[in-house]
């Protein structure tokens, strides 16, 4: 199991400058969050995205893993997935110790 940090996801309630439309989840998010020396990423829900709830209201941190699998089976509790978002990504959103993760593998 390796684990790789990529960003913190701040939900904000109104869309900021520079923000782009993802398609698969009905949210905006700012780009370029591995560009950022804190590595944060904002991210805008729109209304009736298939994503649970907490997500717009909590922040989470994004790591790339090399197989999700391990990590569901530890999670405390799985909140969405996984789920393959592309040809190429296969994500989940967990709560371990307290904190929500989103899981990000490249398959």
């Amino acid at each position: 199991m390796a684990a790789e940090f990529l960003h913190v996801c701040i939900p904000v309630l109104k869309k900021r400058p520079g923000m782009v439309y993802n398609e698969w989840g009905s949210f905006w998010i700012s780009p370029s969050a591995r560009n950022n020396d804190f590595r944060i990423a904002y991210q805008k829900f729109e209304e009736g995205t298939h994503l649970p709830e907490i997500l717009s209201k909590q922040p989470h941190l994004t790591y790339r893993v090399d197989d999700l699998d391990p990590y569901l089976d530890k999670a405390d509790r799985v909140l969405f997935g996984p789920e393959v978002i592309n040809p190429r990504v296969r994500v989940a959103f967990i709560i371990h110790d307290d904190a929500i993760l989103e899981l990000y593998e490249e398959i």
